[in-house]
């Protein structure tokens, strides 16, 4: 039978004894407080991230009913939504895109669809309202739109530069007569030319 000192040791490990157990500090309503201003935030900012996300969704919706060309269609998908490992040249399907990339490549040429879903604040300071106008003026703006929103997950660099002409031969004014070989020339000299300058 254990006796009394080894007994009260091991009391005392579990800490001191509370003398009023239902006594309330100033450190924990302060604490409460704290908790309770936290989980608000988060809660505003859940139903914030649900709206901008509906809008997204609606603007794709949008870009999808709009697009009747099958190539650029296919582009997107090839771009966007696969992925090749380098290693083994095995291709993938992604489990999930990046949205604001993938509405950034449309949205100059969807100015007022794009306000009036009010996501214009995402794309404003990035050139957007000109990126229509060239290649170049959108190529730029394709590059600081990859410097804000870019994941961090690789694009295969052909499918992606296949979207840019597929975009500039249906979208931009100036490229639509142009041929394939001619325009992805001129898609490569921009994009060595801005990334040299970099």
């Amino acid at each position: 039978m254990a006796d009394m000192a080894s007994i009260s040791t091991w009391i005392d490990d579990f800490g001191p004894v509370r003398e009023d157990s239902n006594k309330v500090t100033e450190e924990d309503v302060q604490r409460v407080q704290a908790q309770s201003k936290q989980a608000k935030q988060v809660a505003q900012q859940i139903k914030k991230d649900k709206a901008i996300n509906n809008q997204l969704a609606k603007f794709l919706w949008i870009l999808m009913q709009k697009i009747e060309n099958e190539e650029l269609i296919k582009a997107i998908v090839s771009t966007f939504f696969k992925t090749t490992d380098q290693r083994n040249q095995i291709t993938y399907l992604r489990k999930d895109i990046n949205t604001y990339v993938v509405i950034g490549f449309f949205v100059p040429f969807f100015l007022k669809e794009a306000e009036d879903l009010k996501i214009m604040p995402f794309y404003d300071k990035l050139g957007v309202k000109t990126a229509w106008a060239s290649l170049e003026k959108y190529i730029v703006y394709l590059w600081k739109v990859s410097e804000v929103y870019h994941d961090n997950i690789p694009i295969d660099q052909w499918p992606l530069i296949t979207l840019i002409i597929l975009i500039a031969q249906t979208r931009i004014p100036k490229y639509q007569a142009i041929g394939y070989e001619e325009l992805k020339q001129n898609t490569m000299e921009i994009l060595y030319w801005w990334k040299n300058k970099k």
